[in-house]
């Protein structure tokens, strides 16, 4: 006993020597942390499946353009076939800036399915969060290129309410949406996910204490 004892803490001592710590479970719903003078708000990730439904959504509108354009190509040729057509340099012209434009569109749907995954593969991670200190509310999201963050001041906010929000409710669960009224200026809004019915009013007393309002 003694002995495993001396090897796990040799292991122990190893990893902090590494700095190696266990991954985080993936945020899959909305959570609530309070630490002292500290809130924080964190939002559920997208799944696997999702992120690989919308790149193949992504890949699929592509080759559809792709295709699209190629059918009429085909239906052109079909009918020069039994109708013979001198192609005019107009025409031509036509069918040139046609192929490019839709190309084009393909290109960019293609392009936009790498950008996606890539994304998710870099930050898909990382929940959106919100965090509430006495100097203010820090919201934190993943950009269309990296992480990004803005601050509103603890001065100028007045209050926290909840709202319902508008709409079809899937599933039945009713979302909320927390609003951060602030003085002079047009509130803020953050919807929040189907959860607990419990757990909006407590983001909302947690916030309030940590900016004391």
């Amino acid at each position: 006993m003694g002995e495993r004892g001396r090897r796990i803490g040799a292991m122990a001592e190893l990893l902090e020597s590494l700095n190696y710590y266990p991954p985080a479970k993936p945020v899959r719903e909305l959570t609530l942390t309070v630490e002292p003078r500290i809130a924080r708000v964190e939002f559920p990730i997208r799944s696997m499946w999702a992120v690989r439904i919308s790149v193949a959504l992504n890949i699929l509108t592509g080759a559809m353009k792709l295709a699209a354009f190629v059918f009429v190509l085909w239906i052109i040729h079909s009918i020069s076939v039994h109708w013979p057509v001198d192609l005019t340099p107009e025409l031509r012209w036509i069918l040139v800036r046609g192929a490019f434009l839709v190309a084009a569109v393909a290109c960019f749907w293609w392009l936009l399915a790498a950008h996606e995954w890539r994304m998710h593969r870099r930050f898909g991670h990382i929940p959106r969060s919100l965090t509430a200190d006495e100097s203010g509310i820090t919201r934190r999201w993943t950009g269309w290129r990296s992480l990004r963050e803005r601050h509103w001041l603890a001065a100028e906010i007045i209050a926290i309410e909840l709202q319902p929000q508008r709409g079809v409710h899937l599933w039945g669960k009713k979302r909320r949406t927390l609003v951060v009224r602030r003085a002079g200026k047009r509130p803020l809004r953050f919807a929040l996910p189907g959860c607990a019915p419990s757990l909006p009013p407590r983001i909302v007393e947690a916030f309030s204490a940590a900016l004391r309002i």
